[in-house]
């Protein structure tokens, strides 16, 4: 691994260490800790991690909440965004319902739907060919969840 490509891999190790330690660190200054010619190489590796950290936290991931990283970087969101949407209807045979990037709102969201339109977390909801029937445990890294395959 050549000098740069292991700074920028140190970086991105650090950037998961602290969203596993549930700091939320902020994309922007890890950024500003690489060249500018380096910039969107970090970029590329940093905001997949960050992606899955707030999916996995239920919160919606914007393209326009990179929009202050500049134009550059900006249009390298949308592609990263539309490559992990592909990634994920590639994984899942189609459209996977939990990485849904809806182009009209700029949105990558998650889209687990209750079922019975019951609305609480606690009850019985559907991810993708999967029946949530009950909560198992909960921790610093997630939810578990008793699933059952629909499909």
């Amino acid at each position: 691994m050549t000098e740069p490509s292991y700074f920028l891999q140190t970086l991105a190790d650090r950037f998961d260490a602290d969203w596993q330690s549930g700091k939320r660190p902020s994309l922007g200054e890890y950024l500003n800790s690489a060249s500018d010619a380096n910039g969107l190489k970090l970029l590329e590796l940093l905001l997949p991690i960050e992606i899955e950290y707030r999916q996995n936290m239920g919160e919606p991931v914007l393209v326009d909440d990179y929009s202050e990283l500049g134009p550059d970087a900006y249009q390298l969101v949308q592609e990263i965004l539309a490559r992990l949407q592909s990634q994920a209807e590639a994984s899942a045979g189609s459209q996977d319902p939990d990485l849904t990037l809806d182009p009209s709102s700029s949105k990558l969201r998650n889209e687990a739907k209750p079922i019975g339109g019951e609305s609480s977390e606690e009850k019985s909801r559907a991810i993708g060919p999967y029946k949530l029937l009950q909560k198992i445990g909960e921790g610093g890294m997630g939810t578990v969840w008793m699933a059952e395959q629909e499909k």
